[in-house]
């Protein structure tokens, strides 16, 4: 599967997509201890400097977490996981709503958001990947992957992001009975972040 969305060129040269062929973007690595994980966590897109360039999500090619994995990471410890392989917790399963890197914005201010081009190129994926790892629960990961999943998956508009917090929806994607969470990105400076992620890990402890 990573291969296949490696090879994909579905975005290339389009007037309707930021993605670029990229000779830098190795292919994605299998945890294999991933592969059993009960929660599947989605953000907005690979990042530039970890998963683009090491094959694993929210790292260094040093092999050193970023500052956004080490705060998740400090979250999933709430619930006995990680993101970092090995550790002795349980390793959990990590994707993106849109797997290549979207660019920077021209203003230089922050990454470029998936284009309705690239979200609905890397929409297959996605399911496919969900259809592999069977999870429990999914924890959409920002504003981005929370009003894209909703729409693709429920045909849902998030028009109030704080109301979605701190609450479970149970999904259905084919056959898989789902539970899933809201979450402000942990990159974010969201008000009260620490409290939102200790609430809805509680849930998901329950």
């Amino acid at each position: 599967h990573y291969k296949k969305v490696h090879a994909c060129n579905k975005c290339f040269n389009s007037t309707r997509c930021n993605v670029k062929k990229d000779p830098s973007k190795v292919v994605r690595k299998v945890l294999k201890d991933a592969l059993d994980s009960k929660i599947f966590i989605i953000a907005q897109s690979i990042a530039e400097r970890t998963q683009r360039l090491s094959g694993l999500p929210y790292t260094y090619t040093t092999g050193q977490l970023s500052a956004t994995g080490k705060k998740l990471d400090r979250f999933l410890s709430l619930i006995d996981y990680t993101i970092i392989p090995n550790n002795g917790r349980r390793l959990v399963y990590s994707s993106d709503i849109v797997h290549c890197y979207p660019g920077k914005k021209n203003n230089g201010t922050g990454d470029n958001k998936p284009t309705p081009q690239e979200i609905q190129n890397c929409h297959s994926w996605l399911t496919k990947e969900i259809k592999i790892i069977k999870p429990k629960a999914l924890l959409l990961l920002g504003k981005v992957a929370a009003e894209t999943f909703f729409y693709l998956y429920r045909k849902e508009q998030i028009n109030n992001f704080e109301s979605f917090l701190n609450k479970e929806f149970k999904m259905k994607i084919d056959d898989l009975n789902l539970s899933v969470f809201v979450l402000p990105h942990p990159a974010s400076m969201y008000p009260k972040l620490s409290e939102i992620y200790k609430t809805t890990m509680e849930l998901i402890r329950s």
